[in-house]
């Protein structure tokens, strides 16, 4: 269940609330949003608030899930897969594409405004601690003990030192273009 509950929230970028629960679980697979709009327009349900917008990120640590919805990082606590938690957001500079986690810390590739290092600790208040030119429209990002790698679309490979993650240094760059990245180590 936990898998299905991630694909509705990557998939159909929306936490509904319901406010009568009787027959919510014949209508917990809803992804369409033109579904969703009729089945709140119908009783015995009640929209009352949602969470929704392009999610171009998503990474899960433990029982949390780390999702970019344009510019806003939003975490959900999963321990109920069923039944997602709202637990906090914070407002970056630009859109959030990629996100690494390594706790407690967040680092995102943030489009135009580079690498933002985001305090994620006490996930009700979340705080950007550092940030540091990125490549040109940086997209993929990567964490390995004190090093971030980030790249860009079409420019380059950038790491940085993290061990002060208040100011983080650039330390090396590759002129190659890297949208998506990992570290095996």
């Amino acid at each position: 269940m936990l898998s299905k509950t991630l694909r509705n929230i990557s998939i159909m970028c929306i936490l509904v609330l319901i406010t009568n629960v009787t027959t919510l679980h014949s209508r917990a697979s809803i992804t369409d949003r033109s579904v969703l709009h009729n089945v709140a327009a119908t009783s015995p349900f009640e929209l009352v608030g949602h969470i929704g917008g392009v999610a171009n990120a998503l990474a899960i640590q433990d029982h949390y899930a780390y999702v970019g919805f344009g510019p806003e990082l939003v975490v959900f606590d999963l321990a109920d897969p069923n039944y997602p938690v709202l637990l906090g957001s914070v407002l970056l500079p630009d859109i959030i594409y990629n996100i690494a986690i390594n706790f407690p810390y967040a680092y995102i590739s943030d489009y135009e405004a580079g690498l933002q290092i985001v305090n994620i600790a006490n996930p009700t208040a979340m705080t950007i601690v550092g940030s540091a030119p990125g490549p040109q429209w940086a997209n993929g990002v990567a964490v390995y003990g004190d090093y971030v790698y980030m790249g860009g679309s079409t420019s380059d490979l950038r790491v940085y030192n993290v061990s002060n993650p208040s100011t983080p240094q650039e330390v090396n760059s590759l002129a190659i273009p890297a949208m998506d990245i990992q570290v095996v180590g």
